[in-house]
């Protein structure tokens, strides 16, 4: 089960930093810490 929620966080932050990357050329900080701490999180729960 938890991998099924990481392989999500990886695909979902993955895609969104790209998202932001064609946009604008530069993705926000914001969008690999939240990716860390919910890594963090759930390896922590796990």
């Amino acid at each position: 089960m938890f991998e099924s929620i990481f392989l999500a966080t990886a695909f979902i932050g993955s895609s969104l930093a790209a998202g932001f990357d064609l946009k604008t050329t530069e993705i926000p900080d914001k969008i690999p810490h939240v990716m860390i701490a919910i890594a963090l999180i759930l390896y922590g729960v796990q």
